[in-house]
């Protein structure tokens, strides 16, 4: 097969960038189920590669876990979190203590480094990141940037920084080569 978007266990549904652009906190993880009824999670980065996570037990941190292990060696651990059977989430980790969580339909919500310091992405009713926000160690939280998308169809029209008032405009084309608007969806022209 071919990688062209539609073949992957793991579509972008709330990409809001045009043709051929990821924005790095489109992640995603599924849970997928194969014919012999053995469950795995695939997580698409944020270049879109999809890594596969199996079953798993391993100690980290002196302590047994049981979970998904990624079978690429990357290192990577993800645990399903859940409240009385119901999904609430999934929580990756790395060697390092570094974290990434995803809410329970799967996108990205924080990250974490290994000092405890977060990075929340904020999203609407159409799980588009509506703004990202830092949560640091030592309690200060603030908003970083504000990000706001064209009505009409949904792609991503302008990021501004909160602390310094600025704001990046984006323009698309309907054809690869066509008059940049934000106006349009297809393909990102310029910023």
């Amino acid at each position: 097969k071919n990688y062209d978007g539609q073949n992957v266990i793991t579509p972008i549904s709330s990409a809001s960038t045009g043709k051929g652009f990821k924005l790095s906190f489109d992640e995603t993880v599924k849970k997928i189920v194969l014919e012999n009824g053995d469950e795995l999670y695939v997580w698409a980065d944020a270049d879109g590669t999809e890594h596969y996570f199996s079953v798993f037990d391993y100690v980290w941190v002196d302590e047994d876990l049981s979970g998904y292990c990624d079978e690429d060696g990357l290192g990577l651990y993800l645990s399903v979190e859940s409240e009385d059977g119901s999904g609430t989430g999934y929580l990756m980790t790395d060697d390092t203590g570094n974290k990434k969580h995803f809410d329970d339909e799967g996108y990205l919500d924080y990250v974490e480094d290994s000092n405890g310091n977060r990075r929340f992405f904020q999203r609407d009713e159409n799980n588009k990141v509506i703004s990202i926000s830092l949560d640091l160690c030592d309690g200060t939280e603030f908003t970083q940037l504000q990000l706001t998308y064209t009505s009409a169809n949904g792609v991503l029209k302008t990021v501004t920084s909160v602390q310094t008032g600025l704001t990046a405009n984006m323009y698309y084309s309907s054809t690869y080569n066509g008059e940049a608007t934000q106006n349009t969806s297809g393909f990102l022209r310029k910023i």
